[in-house]
């Protein structure tokens, strides 16, 4: 199984109406690749995925926006 498909089983807690910018999937998949570069808090993987937003795009994620504001999402993911 790929990442991506267990990352897809996961569930967004994110709440509908809200400033959603980003796929929930792209969030995740942004976190794992800082996290796995040295990343490590929320403002780093900020800083990841706007050093490598090129890159990202053309290979890995499906983003809905073109600002990368990965800190935010998982903040909402961790209740903080």
């Amino acid at each position: 199984m790929l990442i991506f498909e267990i990352f897809e089983q996961v569930p967004d807690p994110r709440k509908p109406g809200h400033a959603i910018q980003h796929l929930f999937l792209d969030v995740l998949c942004i976190a794992l690749c800082a996290m796995l570069s040295g990343a490590e808090g929320f403002e780093d993987m900020e800083d990841y995925g706007r050093a490598k937003e090129k890159w990202l795009r053309e290979h890995l994620l499906r983003f809905s926006n073109e600002v990368i504001m990965v800190g935010a999402g998982l903040r909402a993911r961790r209740g903080a």
